[in-house]
């Protein structure tokens, strides 16, 4: 029918009958007539992060909601603050992920018809295409509400535990990370400042993505986010707000201040050393201050009680030393020295052995940051055309007994509840990536019979 109306039909005549259709159909089920009116309730504010982060709409009338099917609970709250009795249609997907190649999950989807509230959602920065456009931003209202960035962490963002190995103990910490545009991370950015003061968090391009951002908190500041975003209640993602409140249940972890007086210790050591000169792993023989970390802190607006005591010690301290640049010439010689081995089969790691030269890093980079040494980038094309394409490296699987002895030093009593980022201390097995790719994704069907012998149940929730 609509290939018909498209050959038959004037573009005016086919776009007034099939908004005609759109008012029929929306007719058919109800809705609350002051959704997103100010002012803006909590809940409305959750449901803007909610179609923001896993929403869409053409600015004219349709607003649609999908979610895998796992967070069904978010669809039906949304169901609820929007007042609609709008079904909620499940989805199955037979055909294979895109990226991953897998089998990928069903889904549910949720559709309401609305002129004037979609009018209302474009104006709260809810517009078509977002995840094109770089410049999204929504109004303050929206920005100072911690309703909307639980939801959009909820929805493109991660709560894990952030573990870190010492010897053989495991300091684990909360921490969370959020994606989206830079514009709109740099709201979130403001948010942080004002809800919990100290320096401003990065905001950092992901690679392989020309629009997605990311920017990420850890330790103390990560906990108490959580706590400002979650210890409140409100409607949020079920299986993230129960990391978020098992992070929160762990006491408030506190950050090792060193103090003035070990870095005065600290800098008499340097004695008339350019603090500029100081490398960032740089450690304190006499007091074992990190003195080179500390001086990179300082550089980005941490530990304000100590820049007047480097600028005492160094007027210049604020300045850095630039990376010196690897001469043309020594990397031609580089070149020279692989004969006629293609550039995308060297190994990031490799140094040449006659220069000393770290080929692999600079091919890498210049792959990477594209405005980078563009000298170097024209000296690679003329070398190897094909120099900017990466193979694909085969993964070897891991043996079956180190997941058997990762599976012995489990801490946790069922499958279900190990975290996706949990690695054993003991063998390094990422023991959570194998459980949740098992699950969801089918891969290694040879240890799902393991699993099923450890816990009958592991296949449920995750």
């Amino acid at each position: 029918m609509h290939g018909v109306l498209r050959e038959l039909l004037p573009a005016e005549e086919r776009q007034r009958i099939i908004g005609q259709r759109r008012r029929l159909r929306a007719r058919k089920y109800s809705v609350r007539g002051d959704l997103f009116a100010e002012p803006l309730s909590d809940a409305e504010l959750w449901l803007v992060g909610l179609l923001m982060a896993d929403g869409y709409t053409d600015g004219r009338a349709e607003i649609r909601l999908a979610l895998t099917e796992r967070d069904r609970d978010a669809v039906e709250s949304a169901q609820r603050v929007a007042g609609s009795d709008a079904p909620i249609v499940r989805i199955r997907n037979t055909g294979l992920s895109p990226t991953t190649g897998r089998p990928t999950q069903p889904m549910v989807s949720w559709v309401l018809y609305s002129s004037e509230i979609a009018s209302r959602l474009t104006a709260l920065g809810v517009v078509p295409r977002k995840s094109y456009r770089p410049d999204v931003r929504v109004p303050s209202v929206v920005a100072d509400s911690s309703s909307f960035w639980r939801r959009l962490i909820d929805g493109d963002g991660t709560i894990y535990w952030q573990r870190r190995h010492t010897g053989n103990k495991v300091r684990a910490t909360g921490a969370l990370r959020v994606l989206g545009g830079r514009s709109l991370l740099e709201q979130w950015v403001s948010f942080v400042v004002k809800s919990i003061g100290g320096p401003s968090p990065q905001v950092r391009p992901v690679r392989g993505t020309k629009i997605l951002h990311e920017s990420g908190l850890s330790a103390a500041r990560a906990w108490r986010m959580l706590h400002i975003m979650y210890a409140q209640g409100g409607p949020a993602l079920e299986r993230k707000r129960k990391v978020a409140l098992e992070i929160l249940r762990s006491p408030a972890p506190q950050p090792h201040v060193v103090p003035i007086e070990v870095v005065e210790l600290a800098l008499d050591a340097l004695g008339n050393r350019a603090l500029d000169d100081v490398p960032y792993r740089y450690v304190c023989p006499q007091t074992g201050a990190r003195l080179g970390w500390l001086l990179w802190s300082a550089r980005r607006g941490k530990r304000p009680d100590l820049h007047e005591l480097f600028e005492k010690y160094d007027a210049r301290w604020r300045s850095s030393r630039p990376k010196p640049l690897i001469p043309i010439d020594r990397v031609k010689v580089a070149l020279d020295e692989l004969g006629n081995l293609p550039l995308h089969e060297v190994p990031d790691r490799y140094r040449c052995p006659r220069t000393g030269v770290r080929l692999g890093e600079l091919l890498q980079s210049s792959r990477v940051w594209r405005g980078e040494r563009p000298e170097l980038q024209a000296l690679f094309r003329t070398y190897d055309a094909k120099w900017r394409s990466v193979p694909e490296r085969a993964r070897k699987p891991i043996p079956t007994h180190l997941v058997v002895l990762a599976l012995s030093q489990l801490e946790y009593s069922r499958l279900s509840d190990v975290p996706q980022n949990y690695v054993c201390w003991q063998t390094g097995v990422r023991l959570g990536r194998l459980v949740s790719n098992a699950r969801r994704r089918g891969t290694r069907p040879d240890l799902t019979e393991l699993f099923a012998r450890h816990d009958p149940q592991w296949d449920a929730g995750g």
